[in-house]
């Protein structure tokens, strides 16, 4: 395991607000690195985008950006939730060190952001056409200092169903609304136990806003 005495830097977009992440050894002429993304998630892009002073983060397609061409020099990133410092508080294996294989396709990269405000309302009914088929039905709306979404390039809205794995499968994209300001769908429940647990799930610039219904 590795921690700390780490350089990271968000390559590429925005001086670093967003892109494919490198790192190197603090105080050494050591050459940038890339990550593997074996393991990370969630907790990972909160811990980095703290750490290099933003509100929040999340992961995105790598393939939204240019490949870096450097090595990889870690893998296996693991932060615990409530990390807010991916040098201090987390762990990771050297990628030389390891059997892991990991390709330029594979190369972590997160967007950092600000806070945004979610307002996020889902309902389920009856489909007009025929009274035995369900639809769930989720909206979601967002905004950050009074400034409202604005266009559908600014994020992605889901609605997403826990199986009986108890693991989540995507059920629709919602759409944006111009007219609205707003993203909306809805997922039919057909071969779905209808009084299951669904979950609306939105993610904007680095944030990302869940809201459950009929879970436990």
């Amino acid at each position: 395991m590795m921690k700390s005495n780490i350089n990271w830097y968000q390559a590429k977009k925005d001086n670093g607000r967003h892109g494919r992440l490198l790192f190197r050894i603090n105080n050494t002429d050591s050459d940038w690195n890339a990550v593997c993304d074996d393991g990370w998630g969630y907790h990972e892009s909160v811990a980095l985008c703290k750490e290099l002073g933003y509100e929040g983060g999340t992961q995105v397609c790598s393939g939204n950006y240019a490949a870096t061409g450097k090595e990889f020099g870690v893998t296996s990133v693991s932060c615990p939730d409530g990390a807010e410092s991916l040098s201090a508080e987390c762990s990771f294996q050297a990628y030389n060190q390891t059997n892991v294989r990991c390709y330029a396709n594979e190369e972590v990269a997160v967007s950092c952001g600000g806070s945004w405000e979610f307002d996020i309302s889902y309902f389920r009914a009856k489909s007009s056409r025929r009274g035995s088929k369900y639809v769930f039905f989720c909206a979601a709306e967002a905004a950050k200092h009074g400034q409202a979404i604005g266009s559908s390039s600014y994020g992605a809205s889901f609605i997403k169903y826990r199986n009986a794995d108890g693991q989540w499968d995507t059920l629709a994209k919602l759409k944006y609304k111009r007219s609205k300001n707003v993203w909306i769908g809805k997922a039919s429940m057909k071969g779905i136990d209808s009084d299951g647990c669904f979950e609306c799930v939105m993610t904007i610039q680095g944030d990302v806003a869940q809201k459950q219904y009929g879970c436990e």
